[in-house]
């Protein structure tokens, strides 16, 4: 009975009443909260209770059984705008993902080479602790001898001192205890080679 006498057009009534109750509940939602499936099922519910109470209201005869959210478009005047949003977001979404890909891929390579270096580090420092207490052994032991024997102990570091410096260095042995037949003036570290010293026999007769 109502349905047939109370509303004149009940169709395009549905249609007009249905219009005013989105446009009343979807008004108090930011545009990308009705593209998302969550905020869609709750505003299709609400649009569905206050459209129901409308039709109620002016006795249509109609019952709303659901509400469905098929496809949300902006208004035309900023269409082109919310594509641009759109499309940033969109981007915005694959930088992230990228970067998070990026930093998936570089970041276990950094901490091994952390590790490396640390192992490195640990390694160099092991060697040269191990080596300076070498070098305090070696000199408490010479303390010791030396003061055993401070005479040997100081022979023996001049022999030694004096192998090291004189080893790399071109000599010449003369077996004339008088040198009176080498000449002080000739350059022989120039003529003979530095490989090995050369022993210098005297000249018989030579003045």
């Amino acid at each position: 009975m109502k349905y047939l006498f109370n509303v004149a057009d009940v169709e395009n009534t549905v249609v007009e009443v249905g219009e005013s109750a989105m446009r009343e509940v979807i008004g108090q939602y930011r545009f990308e909260e009705a593209i998302q499936g969550e905020r869609r099922a709750l505003i299709s519910s609400f649009v569905k209770q206050h459209l129901q109470a409308l039709l109620d209201y002016y006795n249509a005869g109609v019952q709303i059984t659901s509400v469905n959210l098929q496809q949300v478009l902006p208004p035309s005047a900023v269409l082109d705008a919310a594509r641009d949003v759109q499309t940033a977001e969109a981007d915005r979404e694959r930088m992230i993902n990228e970067a998070q890909a990026y930093a998936n891929q570089i970041v276990p390579v950094a901490r091994g080479a952390a590790a490396q270096l640390v192992q490195q580090a640990e390694g160099y420092r092991t060697a040269v602790v191990a080596e300076a207490e070498g070098d305090a052994a070696r000199f408490n032991a010479q303390v010791g001898a030396y003061q055993a024997n401070p005479g040997v102990v100081r022979d023996r570091l001049y022999y030694a001192t004096m192998e090291r410096v004189l080893a790399p260095l071109p000599k010449v042995v003369s077996t004339n205890k008088d040198g009176g037949n080498v000449l002080p003036f000739l350059p022989l570290q120039n003529l003979l080679p530095a490989s090995q010293p050369t022993v210098l026999q005297p000249a018989t007769g030579a003045r």
